[in-house]
C-alpha cells in the first residue's frame, strides 16, 4: 500500500536509511505531525534515544498549504506521528 496509500495516523512510512524529500500539504487540518528518524516514540523501545535527536520534521496545526522541502537524511526508519488532530491533506515524497 505505498502508491495512493492514505495515513491518517501515527506509522512507519519506510524502515532502513533514506530521505525525506518534502511534505507538500494541499489541505490544512487540526492535525499536528511530527517526522522521527525511529520506528517508533516510545523511548525504551529505541534504545533511549532522546526525542529531541531523532525529530527530523515538525508541523503545527493549521500549517499553511504549500511545499515544505526537507532533504533530510534518516538512518533508522521514517516514522510520522500525528500527535492530536487530523491529518492534512498531502504528499510525503521520500528515497
Amino acid at each position: 500500500a505505498v502508491y495512493g496509500a492514505t495515513v491518517t495516523g501515527s506509522r512507519v512510512i519506510r524502515t532502513g536509511t533514506g530521505s525525506l524529500g518534502s511534505y507538500v500539504i494541499t489541505g490544512a487540518n487540526t492535525g499536528i505531525i511530527n517526522f522521527y528518524d525511529a520506528t517508533t516514540t516510545d523511548v525504551n523501545k529505541r534504545g533511549n534515544k532522546a526525542t529531541s535527536t531523532i525529530l527530523i520534521a515538525n508541523f503545527p496545526a493549521s500549517v499553511a498549504a504549500g511545499v515544505y522541502t526537507f532533504d533530510a537524511v534518516y538512518s533508522t526508519a521514517l516514522y510520522i506521528d500525528l500527535i492530536a488532530g487530523n491529518m492534512a491533506t498531502g504528499t510525503i515524497t521520500y528515497r
